[in-house]
């Protein structure tokens, strides 16, 4: 249960943030564009993220090492979020660029989520 709560809540906010690096940040009006923008990255990142601890999840039960774990969730999340850009491909002008690197903004919360899931449950 705790898994699904850290990757839930954390996932999909650290995502946006990554998203934000990615796209150089916002130029102006940071604070008035974050907060508008907040509630579309947890709706766009929830599902991910959930498939991400679900993956997270079945590797533990498999008996996956740590850095095992951590780095195979990191490909899942990546492979969650990139699937996001698929979109863009039945767009006519993509709002935001086709580029491999969007990936991270699922690959990363995965790995920092999966560790922070990873400390609370095995803290020693």
């Amino acid at each position: 249960m705790i898994r699904i709560a850290v990757f839930a809540l954390l996932g999909p906010f650290a995502g946006y943030l990554v998203f934000i690096v990615l796209g150089g940040g916002f130029a102006s009006h940071a604070l008035e564009a974050s907060v508008i923008v907040l509630p579309f990255a947890f709706i766009a990142g929830l599902l991910p993220a959930l498939v991400t601890a679900a993956i997270d999840r079945a590797l533990e039960r498999l008996g996956a090492k740590r850095f095992q774990r951590y780095l195979l969730t990191a490909i899942a999340g990546y492979a969650a979020a990139y699937l996001l850009m698929i979109e863009n491909i039945f767009e006519a002008t993509p709002m935001v660029p086709f580029a491999a690197s969007w990936g991270l903004v699922g690959g990363i919360p995965a790995i920092l989520c999966s560790f922070i899931v990873d400390r609370i449950e095995n803290p020693a």
